[in-house]
């Protein structure tokens, strides 16, 4: 069960245009060098910080969490740059997206990972679980 989700600003804003908040109950943290604070109606459900990805995790493990998605491209970049994604759950939709930031972009190595599980749902929704060999 995830306790804590971290997404970076863009994936957030495409967030608020779903209409409802579909996190309720898990807080969010939002990583943004430019956005201030949240929306009035959204105020203690989420909050913004600029922080490296260390500092955002020695501080969230602090408050007790433990598992913590990580969601948007540069965000899970930045996240496996640091070397600090244990768990990757990565669904292929039947969609092909014109433009928009790559999930993995460059690494300075090669990581290795595990197959866990592949899942088929009936919208043609993939979906594959990884662990990280260390």
């Amino acid at each position: 069960m995830i306790d804590h989700i971290i997404m970076g600003r863009n994936t957030f804003e495409k967030v608020l245009t779903f209409g409802g908040w579909p996190y309720e109950g898990t807080p969010l943290t939002v990583l943004s060098s430019t956005l201030n604070e949240v929306p009035p109606h959204l105020q203690g459900k989420a909050e913004v910080l600029s922080l490296e990805p260390p500092a955002i995790l020695e501080r969230l493990r602090a408050m007790g969490r433990k598992r913590i998605y990580i969601d948007g491209g540069q965000t899970v970049q930045r996240f496996l740059r640091a070397n600090l994604i244990d768990e990757l759950i990565i669904s292929t939709l039947p969609v092909l997206i014109g433009n928009g930031i790559p999930l993995f972009g460059s690494l300075s190595g090669d990581l290795k990972w595990e197959h866990v599980t592949t899942k088929t749902f009936p919208n043609g929704i993939v979906q594959s679980t990884y662990h990280r060999i260390r």
